[in-house]
């Protein structure tokens, strides 16, 4: 996606060897991507339910990471 152009990052939980892919389009809308499953994600957090996940963290381009547990577990104060 980077080579296309658009801004995209690593999504992987934390102790899983499963990840997945987030971009943003030229207008800001963001975009889930499993790739392993050949699918769009459609609802992040009916994705990540049922799963054992703890933590979910993106890497950034940069190789920073953020934790976007929130995002994906619908938890208020992960």
């Amino acid at each position: 996606m980077r080579k296309l152009g658009y801004e995209s990052r690593l999504i992987r939980p934390d102790g899983w060897d499963h990840a997945w892919a987030e971009f943003y389009t030229p207008s800001g809308i963001k975009i889930y991507v499993d790739p392993s499953g050949f699918k769009v994600i459609e609802d992040p957090v009916k994705f990540a339910s049922g799963a054992n996940w703890t933590t979910i963290w993106a890497q950034n381009r940069d190789g920073s990471k953020e934790d976007v547990s929130v995002e994906y577990m619908n938890k208020e104060n992960v």
